[in-house]
């Protein structure tokens, strides 16, 4: 590059720099809804639905490959009782979950179940949505925010 290029394009990095301006902003977040009709299949010895890493019947495996660093946000709603959920990396190791057994049997149609996990790097994962004890259906809304 030329000297007489290389002065234009370097007064526009300061101004942009002193202006505060983003060198490069972030992708939108990344978004998806969907519904699950699982049958309850409650084992007390497991505490979760989730915690089994074999397939039950009562479990609904989402495939998300993270494109990048940053946050992934799950949240289970619209169900009366107790709905699970995991994420978990491709061969089932488990990286963040939600159990709110606590709230067994909740007959409170406004409880959510959240995860929330910090991704380090372009990765792919699983989330598992899993009814240990509830109605037989749910809303899943799971939100990728990608790292500043």
């Amino acid at each position: 590059m030329s000297r007489r290029m290389l002065a234009p394009v370097a007064v526009v990095g300061v101004l942009a720099a002193a202006l505060g301006l983003p060198a490069e902003a972030a992708p939108p977040p990344i978004t998806k809804t969907y519904t699950v009709t699982l049958l309850p299949f409650p084992n007390a010895s497991w505490g979760s639905a989730c915690q089994e890493k074999s397939s039950i019947p009562s479990d609904h495996h989402e495939e998300f490959a993270a494109p990048a660093p940053g946050t992934l946000k799950v949240v289970m709603s619209d169900f009366q009782g107790d709905f699970d959920g995991a994420i978990v990396d491709p061969k089932g190791k488990y990286l963040a979950a939600s159990d709110n057994a606590a709230a067994t049997p909740n007959t409170s149609p406004g409880i959510k179940e959240t995860i929330t996990y910090k991704v380090k790097k372009a990765q792919p994962l699983v989330i598992r949505v899993c009814n240990f004890l509830a109605s037989p259906s749910a809303k899943v809304t799971y939100t990728f925010t990608f790292a500043k």
